[in-house]
């Protein structure tokens, strides 16, 4: 590390500084970007150059030529060790990133998959409306061409799309760092200046359609939808059940009927239809019907849990049977005891199958 250099990305990001008050929030351990000038740098994953004590982590030196012996004390007379979060460690400094990510007007995601968590997690922090930028490199692998995607959060905490534009080639070097760039009181100049090509305007894909057209297809082949969700990126997830097996073929039908309605070049999804796994808890009033004679296990609102027979499943209303070990009178052992109930379907909070071993 001592003898690496700031590089073009680097220095662009210093750039920004005469355009807007730029605050940094880097995953990298290095201190390349501060070499290069940035006055505002947050490590999210620590240090190199700075070592803590195992006895109190606000204990933090620097470390002459990144070099730390095995008993080295600290100022507190406790074992040093690098300033760096290992893998499987919390993050200490997620919540001030977090608290940085908020004041933002405009927040710029350069050069990382937002795929590691919980560093991912910091694009939600941004208040209802603020612009997030995704950069990444162009896919014709030219560092001078890094391409743009534009989100907005939503006031319900997902990130709409709203389109794709192309970068200057000064901020294309940017893409090879792992950094967030929070932005504060920008000015015009990155509008302005950098993009070639205007953003065009795409929507999340709408739920209630989807809904619409996977319902339709499930009356067809008689099956019932258990579950649908779509997250912010458009990835579709369809859960579907029948009164009897559910066919390979009958999911691929509802996931043609769905992709047939949807466009991908003004869309990119992905779409997922599966059955019901015995696994799942059930959650639609005919999973209940198709699954009376079963034995469940029941979690009500109140915290207490049963575990029995489902006898019958009528107006709104679970019938349970279920035995319990208990003391009785004249008895040295415990012995089983039948209990039935009649349960409103509000007071139970899940119900799932028991598999049977």
């Amino acid at each position: 590390m001592p003898a690496s250099e700031p590089n073009a990305a680097h220095k662009a990001l210093v750039q920004l500084e005469s355009a807007a008050e730029v605050s940094i929030i880097t995953q990298n351990i290095d201190d390349l970007q501060e070499r290069a000038g940035s006055s505002r740098v947050l490590h999210l994953h620590g240090e190199l150059r700075k070592a803590r004590s195992v006895q109190d982590p606000e204990v933090v030196v620097d470390v002459e030529g990144g070099d730390l012996d095995w008993g080295e004390p600290g100022p507190d007379g406790a074992q040093l060790r690098p300033h760096v979060v290992w893998f499987g460690e919390m993050v200490p400094m997620m919540e001030p990133a977090a608290e940085l990510v908020r004041s933002a007007d405009r927040l710029l995601v350069i050069g990382t998959s937002l795929n590691v968590y919980p560093a991912a997690s910091l694009v939600h922090a941004v208040y209802p409306g603020t612009p997030v930028h995704v950069f990444d490199p162009g896919s014709n692998g030219s560092r001078s061409r890094a391409r743009c995607r534009t989100y907005s959060r939503t006031r319900r905490g997902g990130l709409a799309y709203l389109g794709t534009g192309f970068l200057s080639k000064q901020l294309g070097h940017c893409a090879e760092n792992r950094i967030i760039v929070s932005l504060r009181k920008l000015t015009g100049r990155i509008d302005e200046g950098t993009t070639k090509s205007p953003l065009f305007v795409l929507h999340m894909i709408d739920i209630e359609k989807v809904r619409e057209w996977a319902s339709e297809r499930c009356v067809e082949k008689e099956l019932f939808l258990v579950e649908l969700s779509i997250t912010s990126s458009n990835q579709i997830k369809v859960l579907v059940d029948a009164m009897g097996p559910v066919s390979i073929d009958s999911c691929v039908s509802v996931s043609r009927a769905i992709e047939s309605q949807l466009d991908r070049d003004a869309e990119d999804f992905e779409l997922t239809v599966s059955s019901a796994g015995v696994g799942n808890p059930l959650k639609v009033w005919p999973q209940y019907v198709k699954n009376v004679g079963r034995e469940v296990k029941v979690r009500f609102h109140d915290g207490t849990e049963i575990k029995g027979m489902l006898e019958k499943a009528e107006d709104d209303t679970l019938f349970l049977r279920w035995t319990k070990k208990e003391k009785v009178e004249g008895k040295k052992k415990k012995q089983s005891v039948e209990y039935t109930g009649e349960y409103k379907l509000d007071k139970v909070a899940e119900i799932k199958l028991v598999l049977p071993f």
